[in-house]
């Protein structure tokens, strides 16, 4: 595997789910359970249609170009191609604040609602993000219920649902870090495929070399994961949230081995060699 040397240039968190991202407050919403989490409006409707024709149109092949992305594994989504028509949850690390836009790309043109840090709602990017089909996280627990209600109902219709399942973003961070089971509840609880996707890294090659800082990227597609049968072998039933943890924990090996990571033993080495050593 290639590890960015650009990585030496950031001090990363402690904690694996701290933010790296500087937030510059312009909003104060009221993440609630008087807010809408996912919207529904004509007017809404008719500026993501608009947006949507700009990302794919100047964007996305502008993300593709600046990051000269790959994809691999793109005959799993063709093979599987009636199933995902159905409903489908993804996870991938975060690496970058464009990566998002790469992972739609691939997908192409299927469109993405995504779970959002409830402080990037204060951005002056908000509206862009609620726009694109983020459903940000609740700041308090009587918000929870329309949240959940929102992500249910992606799946219910037949959508996809992207989570990263980092929790936050880590500029170009070569190992995997503990992946929250949110993806798998959801995955579960809608008997819908979870699957893996991959961020790595490649060093820039030819004209990239010239002028470029940071890495080019692969994006790596794994197969679909299911959630395990409720008996364990043993004649034992299996709880809600085992079952769910061993969904999210095949998932992470999946992205793991995508980028070309043997083990837990070698992500850790490769984590405490970037400052990390809070195992």
């Amino acid at each position: 595997m290639y590890i960015p040397p650009v990585c030496q240039t950031y001090e990363y968190p402690q904690i694996q789910d701290s933010h790296m991202m500087k937030v510059v407050e312009k909003y104060k919403p009221e993440l609630d359970e008087t807010y809408t989490y996912r919207e529904r409006s004509f007017a809404w409707k008719h500026k993501h249609f608009w947006l949507n024709v700009f990302l794919n149109t100047i964007v996305l092949p502008v993300v593709k170009i600046r990051y000269a992305v790959r994809v691999e594994g793109r005959d799993i989504l063709r093979k599987n191609k009636a199933l995902l028509k159905k409903g489908f949850v993804t996870v991938s690390n975060h690496v970058i604040e464009w990566d998002f836009l790469a992972l739609l790309w691939v997908f192409y043109p299927r469109k993405a609602y995504f779970p959002i840090w409830s402080r990037n709602m204060e951005t002056p990017m908000a509206p862009l993000f609620k726009t694109i089909g983020a459903i940000p996280v609740p700041t308090s627990v009587r918000g929870g219920r329309k949240f959940i209600s929102a992500m249910d109902s992606v799946l219910e219709e037949g959508g996809w649902l992207h989570v990263f399942a980092e929790g936050s973003m880590w500029y170009f961070y070569p190992a995997v870090r503990d992946f929250h089971k949110g993806a798998a509840v959801f995955a579960c609880k809608h008997n819908v495929p979870l699957i893996p996707l991959a961020i790595s890294y490649r060093a820039p090659r030819g004209i990239y070399k010239l002028f470029k800082k940071y890495p080019n990227l692969t994006v790596h597609i794994g197969e679909p994961l299911f959630a395990p049968s409720k008996d364990n072998g043993k004649g034992e039933e299996r709880s809600k949230k085992d079952i769910e943890i061993d969904l999210i924990t095949r998932a992470r090996q999946s992205v793991m081995k995508m980028m070309g990571i043997k083990d837990e033993e070698e992500n850790k080495a490769i984590m405490k060699s970037l400052g990390f050593d809070n195992f």
